[in-house]
């Protein structure tokens, strides 16, 4: 049986991208905020000791000679030498760099004096920056801005997702609530008229094309097979007079055991027909003792044996039982016992059962290697068949339909079937 696939909530899907977007938002912003701050605040410092410098070339040109800068925190250098350590390593590393970082949270800023070569204004503004001492509380603010915007995220995300959804879900619902035989009509009209509408007037399109299809299968089924029971029927019994002939020659009485067999397989053929046209309002279990099911299985099938140097086997005990639909189950050992018993011409067959499992295993020449992998399907048969191809596609189906699992092993040896309830 196929394993059943797992489903995620789709709301709960866009709940958490919506939420982890909006929190990646947040963060974001949050991190720019931090950066505009810095990068405004670097500017106006920049600002201030530009402004310092053109006061003192003012001053130069007025005086002659250069002024001490006005602000203690500003200090005028003629060329590098006076530099506080780690502030000349980095510029000689890095000479277009104006910010640097000193020991003791010092923090300096650097101008240099444009028309003035080696002229320096290095203004160390640790005592003027307005965002270190507030960056704690920036920080905590940040944090908690953050949190409270993917709240919000959650809950309109929340709210949002199951306005949107609410139609989707109803209709993934219905769908999987729907059983084949009865089939919803009518319900797209239910449905907004967006996607999620055009989908809904899909499926119920599709599901009457389906309803159509599946009464037009079952019809006709039910109604050829019932047509066809009584002239097979009446050949059947002329061709099991015939064979009681004592007069009637050889040759002719081959022929007579071919129409036998031939009507024999149609028989089955119709009783698997009518089951499955039966099956989707069948699906009564019923538990019943396996041993009387499988003897009256041989003995219906004896016939296919005649002739043949073959030991059928029966390994159940008496008080095994099956819970099973005893339709199924009769239609599903006529198709194994009646196949084993035509193809296998020599050896033993043998069919095994346990609580809710029955196994047929023959001798005979096993299935075809080029069809091996595609016996279930209808129409298809190994080239010493007599039959039309379908009773292991009618096996399957009733295997499937009734929950059922078929394994299906074969080689040179012989074939070995199991049902397993």
């Amino acid at each position: 049986m196929t394993k059943k696939k797992r489903y995620s909530s789709l709301s709960q899907t866009i709940i958490t991208r919506f939420c982890l977007f909006i929190l990646f938002l947040s963060l974001a912003y949050s991190f720019l905020q931090f950066m505009f701050l810095y990068t405004v605040e670097d500017a106006f410092i920049q600002r201030g000791i530009e402004a310092e410098a053109n006061y003192l070339v003012a001053q130069k040109r007025v005086t002659g000679s250069w002024v001490e800068p006005r602000f203690n925190h500003i200090k005028l250098h003629v060329g590098i030498d006076k530099f506080p350590e780690e502030v000349k390593s980095l510029l000689l590393e890095e000479p277009n760099r104006i910010e640097f970082f000193g020991n003791n949270d010092n923090h300096y800023h650097l101008y240099k004096i444009p028309n003035y070569a080696d002229h320096y204004l290095l203004a160390e503004v640790s005592k003027e920056l307005l965002i270190r001492p507030i960056r704690p509380y920036l920080l905590w603010f940040l944090s908690i801005f953050t949190l409270l915007v993917s709240a919000l995220a959650v809950w309109l995300g929340w709210k949002m997702s199951r306005k949107l959804i609410a139609p989707l879900t109803h209709l993934a619902e219905l769908v999987h609530q729907t059983k084949p035989d009865h089939l919803p009509n009518e319900f797209a009209k239910d449905y907004p008229n967006n996607e999620i509408g055009k989908l809904a007037d899909t499926l119920e399109e599709s599901m009457t094309q389906i309803r159509a299809f599946v009464d037009r299968e079952q019809h006709f089924t039910r109604d050829a097979s019932h047509e066809l029971r009584t002239p097979i029927a009446i050949v059947k019994n002329a061709a099991e007079l015939l064979s009681r002939e004592s007069a009637l020659p050889p040759t002719s009485k081959e022929q007579v055991e071919r129409i036998l067999q031939a009507s024999n397989n149609m028989q089955q053929t119709i009783e698997s027909l009518l089951s499955l046209a039966r099956e989707s309002s069948d699906k009564h279990k019923d538990t019943l003792c396996l041993l009387p099911l499988v003897e009256k299985c041989v003995i219906n099938h004896h016939h296919l044996l005649e002739g043949k140097s073959v030991e059928v086997d029966i390994d159940i005990e008496a008080d095994t039982q099956m819970t099973v639909n005893v339709g199924a189950i009769e239609i599903l050992l006529a198709n194994l016992v009646s196949n084993a018993f035509h193809y296998t011409q020599q050896g033993v067959i043998k069919i095994t059962g346990k609580t809710n499992q029955i196994t047929v295993s023959d001798s005979g020449p096993g299935i075809d290697e080029n069809i091996s992998e595609k016996v279930l399907d209808a129409m298809v048969k190994g080239k010493n068949s007599q039959g039309f191809g379908i009773g292991l596609s009618v096996v399957k189906r009733l295997c499937e339909h009734h929950s059922i699992a078929l394994s299906i092993k074969s080689d040179a040896n012989g074939t070995i079937v199991t049902l397993t309830c």
